[in-house]
């Protein structure tokens, strides 16, 4: 380590006169050393560390969340599709966020309005591209019928690795330093990328630094909150969400370089504490609605059924090639923690035979400490119900041929009593 950081020192420009020099040891440098350059030429093409790092950390966010999302019963070519629509929109929504946050630097006196399209020099907001990019990616999930919750659980752990990854690129650029420090981590930066007011200090905080170790820190926080407790769905990103703004706010009152002034605090710093304070809201609500993990709601597969008993067979045991048995769909066989297995219920073939229907038996399965797919214990076969005959109708004789018959047929003599005897006699 100690030959390569020399080796960048010896590139360094001198040090302005009257400034505080950075203090050179034989064994170990008491600061960083900045790049001696950010751009390498090949031919006329320039190959520029800011997008390198840029384009790599977008590599791994995608290849990464495609596993994730693989691993919640997802479609991987979504992953694909998802980066297509919401890598250019979030590029363009942080051009947008920046420049319009900095205003003057690109349409104040004396400015040249066309530095607005160079992000090649620095500049990239990331509210305005998780914004763009989560409102592209949300269109295409809808016009896909997917759970859009699940997706943001998927990639965001690797939303945090990317950002990390990007934050090199500040470092090539030599931008999005902190205040002048004398600490042994203090990074150098060269006269002509110093801030104004600030020649005179040759070494800064490596904010780009601060945030490139607390992302990474925070994505490990992720992955092991997710293995350890129980989420639904949208908690995970809104927990991204919440733990990136906290440690943004406390950086961003670090910063020296330009920015846009509220009540004396940076814009930046409200966007992160009203950003945190919504995504905690976002974790709250949620909580209480227990949307599923999973990608799909009511999959379902099939399983072989026995001619005898009727239920599903081992997964060892094998049909024969020459007779096949027939198969049935039934309710997933592995639940998750958000999403409990449904009992499985006969076709009524009567509307009367739900009266005597017996109670609905829960499947057992074996707990998995990490959600792997266990076939269930199955219970004992339910004796099958006969269907209740149903009452036959009784026609209902009209009135009118009563009536009818009572008319014509002759009246009925009544029974005379017998006479008394006492009255005779």
């Amino acid at each position: 380590m100690a030959p390569v950081l020399a080796n960048l020192s010896a590139g360094l420009p001198a040090h302005l006169p009257g400034e505080h020099a950075p203090q050179h040891s034989t064994t170990l440098p008491t600061y960083i050393p900045s790049p001696p350059q950010g751009v390498w030429y090949l031919g006329p093409v320039p190959l520029r560390a800011y997008a390198f790092f840029i384009l790599l950390g977008v590599f791994v966010a995608i290849y990464w969340s495609r596993k994730r999302y693989v691993a919640r019963g997802g479609d991987p070519e979504l992953i694909y599709d998802l980066a297509l629509v919401s890598v250019p929109a979030g590029i363009i929504g942080a051009r947008l966020y920046h420049v319009i946050t900095a205003w003057d630097e690109y349409f104040g006196p004396g400015r040249n309005p066309l530095n607005a399209l160079k992000i090649w020099h620095g500049g990239l907001g990331i509210w305005g591209a998780i914004l763009a990019g989560c409102l592209a990616g949300y269109v295409l999930v809808r016009k896909r019928g997917v759970s859009a919750l699940t997706v943001l659980d998927a990639i965001a752990p690797t939303l945090l690795v990317a950002q990390a990854i990007g934050r090199l690129g500040n470092y090539f650029n030599q931008e999005l330093y902190g205040k002048p420090t004398t600490l042994p981590w203090g990074l150098y930066i060269a006269p002509e990328h110093r801030a104004a007011g600030y020649e005179q200090f040759s070494t800064f905080q490596p904010t780009f630094l601060y945030e490139l170790l607390w992302n990474l820190a925070m994505a490990g926080l992720l992955v092991l909150l997710e293995r350890k407790v129980r989420l639904w769905g949208g908690q995970l990103f809104a927990l991204y969400v919440a733990l990136y703004t906290l440690g943004r706010a406390w950086i961003e009152s670090l910063r020296i370089d330009t920015s846009f002034y509220i009540l004396g605090i940076r814009l930046n710093v409200w966007t992160s504490l009203l950003t945190f304070l919504l995504a905690i809201l976002a974790f709250i609500y949620l909580g209480k609605k227990r949307y599923p993990t999973s990608a799909s709601s009511s999959p379902t597969i099939s399983l072989p059924l026995s001619p005898t008993s009727r239920l599903p067979l081992p997964p060892t045991s094998r049909p024969s090639p020459t007779q096949p048995l027939p198969t049935r769909s039934i309710r997933p066989l592995t639940p998750t923690k958000s999403m409990p297995l449904l009992p499985i219920r006969p076709p009524l073939a009567n509307p009367l035979q739900k009266l005597s229907m017996p109670k609905p038996f829960p499947l057992q399965t074996t707990k998995s400490p990490r959600n792997r797919p266990l076939l269930p214990r199955l219970p004992r076969p339910q004796p099958q119900l006969a269907p209740l005959p149903m009452p036959r109708p009784r026609s209902p004789q009209p009135r009118l041929r009563k009536a009818q018959s009572s008319r014509s047929a002759p009246p009925t003599p009544r029974r005379l009593a017998a006479p008394c005897r006492k009255f005779h006699a």
